[in-house]
């Protein structure tokens, strides 16, 4: 009984000192570190869907790398939207960042991010923001034959992701990246022999990632996307 005990208090103690060293070793988000000149990595994501009538803009400064903590920019150094600054936020789960929220409508088009670092070094990227949108309707009970579906919005030669998903536990579905051709993709029975019947969730994501062309020796990203989504009842039979 008395070696229990002391095998307890050993696995405590040990649990307590490793929690310790590891909460010394992180730094809370927001923190930073001392910069050196190009050391700010850019971290730009857009996105919107059909179920929300604005577009969230969501720009974040990571030292020295992708894999760096957040930083606030401290004058001169500043980002700004088509022209507009934008203010500091932050947050335990994703640190630092700087935020904005546009009308979709409003928003489709051409936009310019200008990064200012301290010494007045400037990084601008401009980027396209579109929606896509289903040229007809699914129908509400679809068989396992081929569904073709139209979409509006995109380039002669696009791409978008595909995710599929029924009721079934065991089921993995389908999530791929599907290369769209005059606004046209297919849904092959061969897709649907994978899908048990019953109502199926469907979405359809236009995406682009890539580096930022104009960037800190660092280096950076921008992701932008916009979303869709419907559910259709997948029957043997019609």
């Amino acid at each position: 009984m008395m070696l229990k005990v002391f095998s307890m208090r050993v696995f405590r103690l040990f649990f307590l000192f490793a929690a310790v060293s590891l909460m010394a070793g992180c730094e809370m988000p927001g923190s930073r570190s001392k910069e050196s000149p190009g050391s700010t990595y850019l971290d730009y994501k857009i996105w919107g869907s059909e179920n929300d009538d604005q577009v969230t803009i969501l720009l974040q400064f990571l030292d020295g790398g992708i894999y760096g903590n957040t930083i606030l920019l401290e004058p001169p150094a500043e980002v700004l939207l088509d022209g507009r600054p934008l203010t500091a936020d932050s947050s335990r789960m994703t640190g630092a960042f700087y935020e904005a929220r546009s009308d979709i409508d409003g928003f489709l088009g051409e936009h310019e991010i200008l990064f200012r670092d301290k010494d007045g070094r400037e990084y601008r990227e401009s980027f396209f923001f579109k929606r896509i949108e289903m040229v007809s309707e699914l129908p509400a009970q679809a068989d396992r034959g081929d569904i073709m579906i139209e979409l509006d919005g995109l380039e002669q030669v696009d791409y978008v992701r595909l995710l599929l998903t029924d009721t079934a536990f065991h089921s993995l579905g389908i999530n791929r990246l599907d290369t769209v051709r005059n606004g046209r993709m297919l849904i092959s029975r061969q897709d649907l022999a994978n899908m048990v019947s019953g109502p199926v969730h469907m979405e359809l994501i236009w995406e682009s990632e890539k580096m930022v062309k104009n960037m800190p020796e660092a280096g950076g990203k921008i992701s932008i996307s916009y979303g869709l989504s419907r559910e259709f009842l997948l029957v043997d039979s019609l």
